[in-house]
């Protein structure tokens, strides 16, 4: 876990630095477990976010507005009657745990001058938010109530004094060598290292414990056992070098990204153990900036898996049935189209009439219509008579020949739903914006798949997404359609004729548009847009994938035909692999 005591050490002191003194202003809840409270200080306004979400516990100072309920929560409006006028006089840590204190002067309806503590306990699970009043030691409420049918071993409820969460680790900056060893040698030698040093003591956690190791020259997962009387005075010494850095609070907020840009961790030092070409650490002007930045985008990256998985889910669903609809159609197909044997058994029947009589349940004839005029077997309905059995099998054949089609119809109106679901499926592969999925989601209401919302009283119609733009080597506008509706627009109103469109073939994937703007589009850059069109389609990681591609006079769309559906004409094909890192660096030429 990244907010360990390191980082709530450099969080408190930013913390201090920035609020002490401020007057609390306003105070909200957005959310069933978070608090935004805004502090004025010197004509500066800061909002701090206090969150205890299982999943994003944080507090920090944001630059983000949050969309707040029309009628405040129960707490929300206890936290108003408390702190709105209330002087932030101090923000400290508990020991070196993942625990912030807000030291808070208001005056009650009497006039009186009080201080409560609002204790902010980022402690996973146990994770909560509770006034406190500092006289009296009593819980004025909290944000998650703990009764005792919950945990016996501590209760969070309203008017029972707070008590503070057991403590079995001990604080790393009470001890000295010779205790730590002493420590160490009522453990069992026989752990790892790491393991020792994040259960043992507050606020250490599992990276920053690995990392001790590695600034100790060990490696990461070594046991005591392993380690001489030198080696351990050198883990100790690395110790002791962490602790003296929290001391004079030589803090380097961070976020460590891997290869594909994803945050991994963020720290309050710099990470040796992330310094390899596999990582990239981008150092952050605040821990607050840090917290913000590395939770925003997980908090993204969640929403966007969850919203990907319902429409994956509707889409999986109704493509699978559309699959076992079209095996059945081409099973219909091949008996339609060879219809003709059961008119030739008729006919054979008719012409062997004086050899058959009522009760046979099989027969066998010439058949004259092949060339060799083989023998051939027909089956008879006992129940029938000779004459009504070759009528069967003239009613059959029409039947079929009937069909024939409406089956051709059924096929093909089922290959196109399939094309369209399915481009609407790479559509939500390739894209890592929310919004987007909303687009898509709007999309797929329109179209009958999804069920429409109820609108929510008073909230924004999002904007168009403008199509997603690149920029060649040579310096031409390359631009994406990143959904169905926007590639109809991208297509059919936004490009112009001299433009040049650029597809997969026959593979499902986005619209992707050159601006010629009156020049002619060189062969590289074309080879670029048809790279960027592989890595917009199902065949991202395919090799020499065909793209196809026109001028936009040649793509027309079809009477009737589902969102970017289209046919063209008149096209040349490329065949191109796309790597992320070129894709990378013509996205951020924009």
């Amino acid at each position: 876990m990244p907010l360990d005591g390191i980082v709530i050490s450099a969080l408190v002191n930013e913390l201090n630095e920035t609020l002490e003194f401020g007057k609390i202003d306003k105070v909200h809840q957005p959310e069933d477990d978070e608090i935004v409270i805004v502090v004025r200080k010197f004509r500066n306004q800061h909002r701090v976010l206090l969150s205890v979400n299982n999943n994003y516990q944080q507090v920090c100072i944001t630059d983000k507005k949050r969309e707040n309920p029309t009628k405040p929560p129960m707490f929300c409006m206890l936290l108003r009657k408390y702190l709105l006028g209330g002087k932030i006089l101090e923000v400290k840590q508990h020991e070196f745990d993942r625990i912030i204190i807000f030291r808070i002067e208001s005056r009650d309806d009497l006039g009186k001058t009080t201080i409560n503590n609002l204790v902010v306990e980022l402690t996973g699970k146990h994770s909560n938010i509770m006034l406190v009043n500092t006289e009296t030691n009593i819980i004025v409420d909290c944000i998650k109530r703990v009764p005792e049918h919950v945990s016996h071993v501590r209760q969070v409820l309203p008017n029972i004094p707070y008590s503070e969460q057991p403590m079995v680790k001990s604080n790393l900056f009470d001890i000295d060598f010779p205790e730590f060893m002493e420590e160490i040698n009522k453990e069992n030698k026989d752990q790892q290292i790491f393991k020792f040093l994040y259960t043992k003591y507050q606020g250490i956690s599992p990276t920053i414990a690995r990392e001790v190791l590695v600034r100790a020259n060990l490696f990461e997962d070594i046991y005591f056992s392993e380690l001489d009387h030198d080696q351990m005075y050198t883990l100790w010494q690395t110790i002791d070098w962490l602790r003296k850095l929290v001391t004079h609070h030589k803090f380097q907020p961070n976020i460590i990204y891997d290869g594909k840009n994803q945050s991994v961790d963020f720290s309050s030092i710099l990470l040796k153990r992330f310094s390899g070409d596999a990582y990239k650490t981008v150092v952050k002007t605040s821990m607050s900036h840090a917290i913000e930045s590395f939770y925003y985008q997980k908090s993204r990256e969640n929403k966007y898996r969850q919203k990907s998985m319902n429409l994956r889910k509707v889409l999986s669903t109704r493509l699978n049935r559309l699959y076992k609809k079209m095996q059945k159609l081409k099973e219909d197909l091949y008996y339609a189209e060879n219809s003709e044997i059961y008119k030739i058994k008729g006919e054979l029947l008719i012409a062997n009439l004086h050899t058959l009589s009522k009760g046979m349940s099989e027969t066998k004839v010439i058949n004259y219509y092949e060339p060799d005029a083989p023998e051939i077997s027909i089956h008879l309905d006992l129940r029938l008579s000779p004459s009504e059995n070759a009528q069967r099998y003239f009613k059959k054949y029409n039947k079929l020949k009937k069909a024939l089609s409406e089956v051709k119809h059924q096929m093909i109106e089922a290959k196109h739903e399939i094309d369209y679901l399915e481009n609407v499926m790479t559509a939500i592969d390739t894209t890592i914006e929310a919004q987007n999925l909303d687009a898509i989601r709007d999309e797929l209401v329109e179209q009958g798949y999804l069920k429409k919302r109820p609108k929510k009283s008073g909230k924004k119609v999002s904007k168009r997404i403008l199509p997603l733009e690149y920029k060649s080597t040579q310096g031409f506008r390359i631009l994406v359609g990143r959904n169905n509706v926007e590639n109809d627009y991208l297509t059919l109103k936004y490009a112009s004729n001299s433009d040049t469109w650029l597809h997969t073939k026959i593979i499902p994937g986005s619209h992707v548009v050159v601006r010629a703007e009156g020049k002619e589009i060189p062969l590289e850059t074309l080879e670029e847009a048809a790279k960027i069109a592989v890595w917009h389609s199902k065949a991202r990681e395919s090799e020499n994938v065909p793209v196809d591609f026109t001028q936009i006079k040649n793509v027309k769309k079809p009477h009737g035909a589902k969102p970017g559906m289209v046919i063209y004409s008149t096209n040349q094909t490329l065949y191109v692999t796309a790597l992320e890192e070129e894709i990378v660096k013509l996205l951020n030429k924009k």
